[in-house]
């Protein structure tokens, strides 16, 4: 199973590869990949189905559905909510609920993948890269990955770290073998790639940092991403009214 999700995420990097984001604000890129549906939120965009539902500069949330994805919430975190230009922080908080299980014409199961991408620039910085990633699934087949990745989609595109697949809930991983140096115009994009042969909720939160920053540093971004999803929670219920 881990080789046969293996091929996906490959391939679902590919293709998130193809829509690059050169950019001076924190952005969202959030993509089925094959199924041909995806959506960019820049920092207090207020476009109609990319609207940043997060009043904080440097916190991007969405929630919605990608295709036949659902996400319940969805928060980036970066400077200045988090970490500065010389202490680099991105943080992802997810919360998903893939589709239906399905089979092909062959009879084998149907592998969806959500993509999620947070990047920024304006980073100076260089030193070893914390990259940490935990969290939850409600039930099984499902895979998740985890990415860090300078200058996205571009000649000088480097894979900085590579995480997964976790398929066993609760998860949590780490890698801290990845080195980079960031200067003004370097984009740095985090991602998280979901795939799934069943429909599972899947919460997390990845967290980087170059070079790690103290142990405050976290528990803040513990205590925005609840806020965060206080926050977007009070926003679709009031909705709802």
């Amino acid at each position: 199973m881990k080789t046969f999700f293996k091929i996906f995420a490959v391939a679902a990097v590919a293709v998130g590869l193809t829509a690059g984001l050169a950019h001076a604000t924190p952005t969202l890129l959030l993509t089925d990949g094959t199924g041909g549906h995806s959506v960019t939120i820049t920092d207090g965009s207020v476009i109609s189905g990319a609207t940043d539902s997060n009043p904080a500069v440097g916190a991007v949330t969405w929630i919605g559905d990608i295709g036949l994805w659902t996400l319940n919430v969805d928060t980036g975190f970066t400077k200045p909510a988090v970490g500065s230009a010389t202490n680099p922080v991105m943080d992802i908080h997810f919360s998903a609920q893939s589709p239906s299980a399905s089979t092909d014409a062959n009879g084998n199961p149907v592998v969806s993948t959500l993509s999620i991408f947070f990047s920024e620039n304006g980073f100076t910085s260089s030193g070893s890269v914390t990259d940490q990633i935990g969290g939850t699934m409600g039930g099984s087949g499902i895979a998740v990955w985890d990415y860090v990745i300078k200058n996205w989609n571009t000649a000088g595109s480097q894979m900085i770290s590579v995480v997964g697949p976790l398929t066993v809930s609760p998860f949590a991983d780490s890698n801290g073998s990845g080195v980079v140096s960031l200067s003004g115009n370097d984009v740095l994009s985090v991602g998280v790639v979901l795939q799934s042969t069943s429909q599972v909720i899947v919460t997390g939160d990845k967290f980087v940092s170059v070079p790690v920053p103290d142990g405050g540093t976290t528990a803040m971004l513990l205590g925005l991403g609840l806020l965060g999803v206080g926050f977007v929670a009070r926003r679709f219920k009031s909705s709802k009214v």
